[in-house]
């Protein structure tokens, strides 16, 4: 029962630390719009370091996964909600509950994600295309004095006369 604990734990600590980021996405959509480079920066940092974290959560809940398993005498678990259930009824709903609100939470994730890489996907466009306007060279019209330079066109010239 004490891995089973464990694992309710680390599942509880997976979806807290979810919330979080989920938290964090709605900021950094505000934060885009915003256009808070500073503010913007520090989050991507933050939220680094909490992919960290999830990523050793992760092993944390594979490893007991797994001890769960071998308890009950499987190698592989492909359920461990069926593992658990042989042993605690409440413990099994207990684990439910907490993967149905991972796994919306996830979702909801997964689309705030996708509209911020969206919208830092057009300001990165915009940005780029003000950096562009700004040191393109600039064309004579054609219309100079100097006869040397070269025309736009191949030196194709417009004869008003005509």
């Amino acid at each position: 029962m004490e891995h089973i604990e464990r694992f309710i734990q680390i599942l509880s600590r997976q979806l807290h630390l979810n919330k979080r980021l989920l938290e964090l996405a709605n900021e950094k959509r505000e934060v885009l719009l915003g256009d808070d480079v500073k503010r913007l920066s520090e989050m991507i940092i933050d939220e680094q370091e909490m992919v960290k974290e999830m990523i050793l959560l992760e092993k944390e809940r594979a490893s007991e996964a797994a001890r769960i398993g071998r308890g009950a005498g499987i190698r592989k678990v492909e359920d461990i909600k069926e593992i658990v259930g042989r042993k605690s009824v409440e413990k099994m709903h207990e684990i439910e509950g907490l993967a149905n609100e991972l796994r919306r939470v996830l979702e909801e994730l997964e689309e705030k994600n996708s509209t911020n890489q969206a919208l830092m996907q057009f300001t990165l466009e915009y940005i780029d295309l003000n950096v562009n306007i700004m040191t393109a060279k600039r064309e004579p019209s054609g219309y100079s004095k100097d006869k040397t330079l070269p025309l736009p066109g191949g030196g194709v010239s417009f004869d008003s006369k005509y």
